[in-house]
């Protein structure tokens, strides 16, 4: 439409720069993914027939996530989220983007003809999670409505969000792949098959995106800040260790809640994202805390279960610590006892690995029914931390009282040491010390501790807020 005022991509580009780091990142791939693709279109007679410049198209791909500016940092990524209103604001930065030219550029994209940048526009932000079946969101578009660009975009979001997104810190291309092509039927088998033309030189060219990556500056990480809760040994009588806490402090929306770092879904890989993040930012810390005068103090870092089907993690963490030059036996893992034996892994072979290289592991939150301590004598494990509903009850109720015996006995036996956290009161302490628990952390030892406080700047605490940059 020739009386229709053209979108500048200048005022575009300010929209963008609302977004997070890690999202225009995103973006940014996403279109150099585009331009590999369309490279491989933009010969075909069917693609000619369509009338469309392909840069449009390829412009169009790095703006699809601009609603993401709009909605809260930890909505996303809740795709995979079960929680429905997490899901829910999640999909709604689609509608969002629409919205946010309308209203701050006062474009009405729904006014422009194909085949146009701001058509193409229009398709990418509205259609990159449609699905071919009719699955994907907001309208549940299927086979007949999407257009070329909607699908393409879909295919270089996808990819992008599995060998980058959901797996930070680890350039796993071959299940890439193997992952796309287990979506065609969802995304158009035509243009994953040209993508896949000639994988060598997309491996080629996602390396070199991969190596750019890995070499900028630290990038953002939402925020991401560590709280070090003090870990009272009973044997020194004093507070040894520390526990390690993820907490996310965004610039834009303040704390956010702990709900964010729960599983979002397997598929979306974003516990490991996160955990990864926040294993650097542990050594940085831990580097920044040393002196000639003082000692680095060990630390258990939380982490997940599923952070060990990744193959690359143990090179991930080993490379890590040694780059800010971190002893690995001041690094202990903790992993959920639930977890671990729904997992399906074989933790005495996972676990071997990280041991003989000098990390150690504790077992959260045990005494389930299906429990992992007939499996303890096979598993490097120096501390088991009990459930916390047991500290509830150990001081009214005198099976759990027993119990709790019990299991410290039989921990005893094998050199295995117990631990309780969220210890509140003196009465508590004295009643766990004296049937032989080890470790304790909780609101009697402290209240959690920066980084800054370990450092002992001397700075008062200010309100933590994260840069984007």
């Amino acid at each position: 439409m020739d009386d229709v005022r053209r979108i500048s991509k200048k005022e575009l580009n300010m929209l963008v720069m609302k977004l997070p780091s890690p999202i225009r990142a995103h973006s940014e791939r996403s279109s150099l993914f585009a331009s590999f693709l369309v490279e491989r279109l933009k010969d075909k007679k069917w693609f000619l027939s369509l009338d469309i410049d392909p840069q449009n198209i390829i412009d169009a791909v790095y703006y699809h996530d601009i609603g993401k500016s709009r909605i809260e940092r930890d909505y996303h990524y809740s795709f995979y989220c079960t929680a429905p209103h997490r899901k829910k604001r999640y999909e709604s930065h689609v509608g969002e983007g629409i919205e946010v030219i309308n209203e701050e550029l006062l474009y009405y994209l729904p006014a422009y003809e194909r085949p146009s940048f701001e058509w193409c526009l229009l398709k990418a932000i509205t259609e990159h999670h449609e699905e071919l079946t009719g699955g994907g969101f907001p309208e549940g578009r299927d086979s007949r409505s999407i257009s070329i660009v909607g699908r393409i975009t879909a295919v270089v979001d996808r990819f992008d969000n599995i060998l980058f997104v959901g797996s930070m810190g680890t350039f796993d291309f071959d299940s890439a792949v193997a992952e796309l092509r287990g979506a065609v039927g969802a995304l158009d088998k035509r243009l994953v098959s040209a993508f896949l033309s000639d994988v060598e030189a997309l491996r080629e060219f996602a390396s070199a995106i991969y190596e750019t990556e890995k070499n900028k500056p630290s990038p953002d990480t939402y925020g991401i800040k560590l709280e070090y809760f003090p870990r009272y040994k009973v044997g020194v009588k004093e507070i040894n260790s520390y526990r390690v806490k993820i907490k996310v402090n965004d610039a834009y929306f303040g704390t956010l809640k702990a709900d964010i770092l729960a599983p979002i879904g397997e598929r979306n890989g974003q516990n490991v994202r996160f955990e990864k993040l926040a294993f650097k930012l542990l050594c940085e810390n831990l580097d920044s805390i040393w002196t000639p005068e003082r000692d680095i103090p060990r630390v258990v870092f939380e982490v997940s279960a599923e952070q060990f089907k990744n193959k690359d993690f143990y090179r991930y963490v080993l490379d890590t610590a040694e780059q800010y030059e971190i002893e690995t036996s001041k690094i202990c893992f903790a992993l959920v006892e639930a977890d671990m034996v729904s997992s399906g892994l074989n933790w005495s072979e996972v676990l071997a690995p990280y041991a003989n290289a000098g990390f150690s592991f504790i077992v959260d939150e045990a005494g389930d029914r299906f429990s992992i301590f007939p499996y303890l004598d096979e598993l490097p494990i120096k501390c088991v931390c009990l459930k916390p509903y047991l500290l509830d009850k150990i001081g009214t109720n005198t099976k759990t009282k027993a119990y709790v015996i019990g299991v410290s006995k039989m921990l005893e036996s094998m050199g295995i040491k117990a631990e309780f956290l969220n210890v509140r009161k003196q009465s508590e302490y004295e009643l766990l010390a004296a049937i032989g628990i080890d470790y304790f952390a909780g609101d009697l030892y402290g209240k959690p501790l920066t980084v800054e406080a370990l450092r002992g700047d001397g700075e008062s605490e200010k309100e933590e807020v994260a840069a984007d940059e």
